[in-house]
């Protein structure tokens, strides 16, 4: 049984403190990228700071998940370089450590990432995505309803069963809500409009049902054209007390149930399978990236390398994210998911192990810096 109680120390810590440190970096990157536009929406819709709270938390998984595997490959190499260069590493040599240990470790570590990695993008990211849509929406209805039911005069225009209703600020004193027109298309092409002077929405009823009771109405009907095309008269006529009927729900529907793709909880099910293979090369990009800041750290040397193993091993994540799930992708299908899923493993980390195996002795021992 190995036994990293050491190595815990020497390294998990420091590993953990980075990963996280940089993960909060990114994440509050991004959401300062998103907080103008989110801030915008939540006080078109007459929100407050708990709703922009809530919705940049909400965001907050998708970054996490595209920058877990970067996050792991500086955190690890920073990590594993500092002990290194300390000589810590070569004091556990002394004491029989063995450079597997390490990168037995190392390899723990991005596989323990892989599995937050695909914990989150195939529950965590899919509610947090339904539950923004549906903060939204929530946020949205209420906005349409208060601004349809309050008193007083306002500005707006809203659609009821196909019809249209323009609400304008009053002229003069004597009206309390201004005026409101109405327009109703017709599916044989006639319409009717009106203007009220006078209007005021009464209820609920019993049932939930609202009425827009409309008071001095001007009304125009326009009948079909006729059988040639051309227009008929328009008759006009005041109507001293009209009546709408609607409900709420007509205005601003409560907001759909039902889950999108995106925002379905991942599972075994065939309709899945590009999915599935997307999320498990995204993981298997963890553990990949942890390998890869070994071998950083096994290459950087006390030249110009040094300054340069990062920035390539950070190319090589971004090559693997991209090349590695396009080719997953493809061979969905040729073989069984299993498989499939086995064959990516080895792939993804057989190699990397196999150069670190070349020259892990190297990994124990310090690099001195050239004068």
């Amino acid at each position: 049984m190995i036994r990293f109680g050491p190595i815990v120390a020497l390294l998990g810590t420091p590993i953990l403190a980075r990963l996280l440190l940089l993960l909060g970096l990114v994440v509050a990157i991004f959401l300062a990228d998103s907080f103008t536009s989110l801030l915008e929406g939540i006080m078109r819709y007459g929100g407050d700071p708990k709703h922009l709270a809530l919705l940049l938390m909400l965001k907050s998984p998708e970054i996490v998940d595209m920058a877990l595997a970067i996050g792991m490959l500086i955190a690890v190499y920073f990590a594993l370089l500092e002990a290194r260069n300390s000589g810590e590493l070569i004091i556990l040599a002394t004491a029989g450590v063995r450079w597997s240990r390490i990168v037995g470790f190392v390899l723990l570590v991005g596989v323990l990432g892989g599995v937050v990695s695909f914990a989150t993008a195939g529950y965590v990211l899919p509610k947090a995505r339904f539950a923004q849509r549906i903060v939204l929406a929530e946020l949205r209805k209420d906005y349409v309803l208060d601004t349809v039911t309050r008193s007083g005069p306002r500005r707006d225009q809203h659609s009821i069963k196909g019809t249209s209703f323009i609400a304008t600020p009053p002229k003069d004193d004597s009206q309390e809500r201004g005026q409101l027109f109405i327009f109703q298309p017709q599916p044989d092409g006639s319409w009717r409009a009106g203007q009220s002077r006078n209007w005021h929405i009464v209820g609920p009823d019993d049932t939930g049902t609202h009425r827009i009771r409309l008071k001095a109405l001007k009304a125009y009907e326009s009948p079909a054209r006729a059988a040639d095309g051309k227009f008929r008269p328009i008759s006009a006529f005041q109507v001293s007390d009209a009546d709408f009927e609607f409900r709420l729900d007509d205005i601003a529907p409560p907001p759909d149930q039902r889950r999108s793709k995106a925002e379905q909880i991942l599972d075994l099910a065939p309709e899945n399978e590009k999915r599935m293979a997307s999320v498990l090369a995204r993981a298997q990009l963890v553990p990949a990236a942890a390998l890869l800041a070994v071998i950083a750290v096994l290459t950087s040397g006390a030249g110009i390398m040094r300054y340069l193993t990062l920035p390539i091993a950070a190319i090589t994540v971004m090559v693997y994210d991209v090349l590695g799930r396009a080719i997953l992708m493809d061979l969905i299908g040729t073989a069984p998911p299993v498989l499939l899923g086995g064959s990516a493993v080895v792939v993804y980390l057989v190699p990397l192990l196999g150069y670190i195996a070349l020259r892990g002795e190297a990994l124990m021992v310090p690099v001195k810096a050239k004068s």
